[in-house]
């Protein structure tokens, strides 16, 4: 929490903050609108703005002893952060290329902003550290729209063992070598399998297929209206996701 408490301006010791009063109240609406606004911007691709909104928010919290909750102190020092990625470095998966309509849009767009992130910073993670980055995806996409956003339903020892797995066991270890295309398939299939989340699996499981697609050389897959269609007609078979996948996913040009 961010707890640093107002100074009397002149850089003298810090001054009692009345936590009851309108000033403060003013203040901590100011910071929790301008969070709300720098995550909206982020899906809207203005990570400039975003950016600025977010150092603001931070910077007046500070400034007026703000206490904030971890939920939006971190949400605003996540899009500080994802923002700089997006402003500075190569765009590893280009979020303009959603091209769906409405609130889905914008947060597919986000998660794909998170996505850059991750492969930017996230070169050779561990399975803790990637399935940190895994459910930050799946909140990017669907915080304020689904219940337990970012969360698993339940404590999921499985989603653990898959990540540990895809990372460590020689089995997979071996077959991402031998055939990259074929283990991202996997590491997709098996979060369908797992089922953690109420809703967004699809969408959570090919955030996951792009991270190591992009990692092994090949181009992110990204749906697209004429073949979504397909798609939902042959996920039905983990033969038939495979099939799907492998008639799209190309190597990088």
């Amino acid at each position: 929490m961010v707890s640093v408490q107002k100074t009397d301006g002149g850089g003298g010791l810090p001054r009692p903050i009345d936590y009851s009063s309108k000033e403060y109240a003013d203040a901590k609406k100011a910071v929790d609108e301008s969070i709300k606004e720098s995550w909206r911007l982020l899906g809207d691709l203005s990570y400039g703005e975003a950016r600025s909104k977010a150092a603001w928010a931070l910077k007046h919290a500070e400034e007026n002893g703000v206490w904030l909750t971890v939920d939006p102190e971190q949400t605003a020092k996540s899009v500080l952060a994802v923002s700089e990625v997006m402003l500075e470095k190569p765009h590893l998966i280009e979020p303009s290329e959603f091209k769906v309509t409405g609130e889905d849009l914008r947060g597919l767009r986000r998660a794909m902003a998170f996505l850059n992130y991750s492969l930017h910073t996230l070169k050779n993670p561990t399975p803790e550290g990637l399935e940190d980055h895994f459910l930050q995806w799946h909140g990017a996409f669907s915080r304020g729209e689904m219940v337990f956003s970012g969360e698993y339903m339940q404590k999921h020892g499985q989603m653990r063992q898959l990540f540990q797995g895809l990372l460590i066991d020689e089995h997979y270890k071996k077959l991402r070598h031998e055939d990259p295309v074929e283990f991202a398939i996997t590491a997709f299939t098996e979060v369908l399998a797992a089922h953690p989340f109420q809703q967004g699996n699809h969408r959570a499981a090919n955030l996951l297929m792009n991270y190591f697609l992009i990692q092994d050389g090949y181009q992110p897959y990204i749906y697209s209206n004429e073949d979504y269609m397909q798609y939902l007609m042959q996920r039905t078979s983990r033969s038939g996701i495979q099939q799907f996948f492998k008639q799209r996913i190309k190597k990088q040009k």
